[in-house]
């Protein structure tokens, strides 16, 4: 069974599309199936870490001589992100497909894109699965996933999709790693002593949040309280870093696998939303978050209502909160997400195949 992946990293996207997707990528090739991916070469693009994990790329040229895709170039607000029209997209795509025998699915992880990029691509025995948190376009796919939603909405779709269309929605079907392991998990019960941080905002943290949350709460803190710092190689502000984190307390800790075993050593997080805020509240770890996107700000919002996270709108609200926690014990958080890839995948294979109910509704 073949699955391409069409999923773009830069320094204006993040590095969490990628990496969702990669977790998917690993989930099916663990299930014999042959993954591949198409990457538009945007300036911090993560092809090469791609690579590494042992998957071809099919590398997408940006135009000679237009770097950046117009802001006004398309009626998506995110069009930009593409760095070309969807038709030219979709044209370039189905080049690469056109030199395979037989697709299963074609996986899309991209806010450029919606049906009209679907539609073109779309081939006789290939079958579209969409993945969104922002519910701002319409699809034109055979399966959608959103893992953030943590509204009340049931038909947050319905509209953008055809009735045809199975739609995953809530962070029970999350596209968590092997290591995120409900087996490992425990309801942390509460009231433990503050003695680990945990500081992520991505992997590229374009903003510099991780040097500005840094510099703002180290002087606040006790020496026996110990900060592990997780950024990527392709963080904005990685020379910096190195510097501050120089300090006896703090652990820097660049491109991680090990980040699900940090996280339970943590006792409090700070960071943004995307992916790494899922990761933190499967583990129910009690976390201080701030949105750098637009399109994080709706999931933290849900989260923060349901008492998942402490949403601040300015990093100046640290030190307040962090002498809190270190006076006053933290309350237990109910754990809200769970790991989802298995449950995905076997979607995709039994929609292909016409068996299994979870990891299966790609191979036919």
């Amino acid at each position: 069974m073949e699955v391409v992946i069409r999923v773009d990293a830069s320094y204006e996207i993040g590095s969490g599309h990628v990496m969702r997707c990669l977790t998917l990528a690993e989930a099916l090739k663990n299930r014999s199936v042959n993954v591949s991916f198409i990457c538009r070469e945007l300036e911090g693009h993560l092809i090469e870490v791609i690579k590494r994990k042992s998957f071809r790329v099919h590398s997408l040229k940006l135009p000679r001589g237009c770097p950046q895709f117009s802001r006004n170039s398309g009626s998506l607000s995110h069009a930009s992100w593409l760095g070309v029209d969807q038709e030219r997209d979709a044209e370039e795509t189905l080049k690469v497909l056109s030199s395979k025998q037989k697709i299963s699915w074609v996986v899309v992880d991209h806010y450029g894109i919606d049906h009209i990029w679907h539609s073109r691509v779309r081939q006789s025995e290939t079958k579209i699965f969409v993945l969104d948190d922002l519910a701002d376009r319409k699809h034109d796919c055979d399966l959608l996933l959103d893992q953030s939603y943590f509204g009340a909405d049931p038909h947050r779709y319905h509209k953008l999709t055809s009735e045809n269309c199975k739609n995953l929605i809530g962070p029970r079907y999350a596209l968590l790693r092997p290591e995120f392991d409900h087996k490992l998990r425990t309801n942390r019960a509460g009231g433990g002593a503050l003695r680990r941080i945990f500081i992520n905002y991505g992997g590229v943290d374009k903003f510099c949040m991780t040097t500005k949350t840094l510099e703002i709460v180290f002087p606040c803190l006790p020496g026996h309280i110990a900060i592990d710092v997780v950024v990527g190689a392709k963080n904005t502000d990685l020379q910096h870093l190195r510097q501050i984190c120089r300090a006896s307390n703090i652990n820097l800790h660049i491109n991680t696998t090990g980040i699900a075993k940090l996280m339970t050593s943590a006792d409090l997080a700070i960071g943004c939303g995307g992916v790494v805020a899922l990761e933190r509240a499967f583990w129910g770890l009690p976390s201080i978050a701030i949105s750098t996107a637009v399109n994080q700000e709706e999931t933290l919002r849900d989260m923060a209502a349901r008492g998942l996270v402490t949403l601040i709108k300015s990093l100046t609200e640290l030190p307040k909160l962090v002498a809190s926690a270190i006076h006053q014990p933290h309350k237990k958080i109910d754990l809200a997400v769970d790991n989802g890839t298995e449950i995905v995948v076997n979607h995709m294979l039994t929609n292909a195949c016409g068996t299994s109910r979870h990891v299966d509704r790609i191979t036919s």
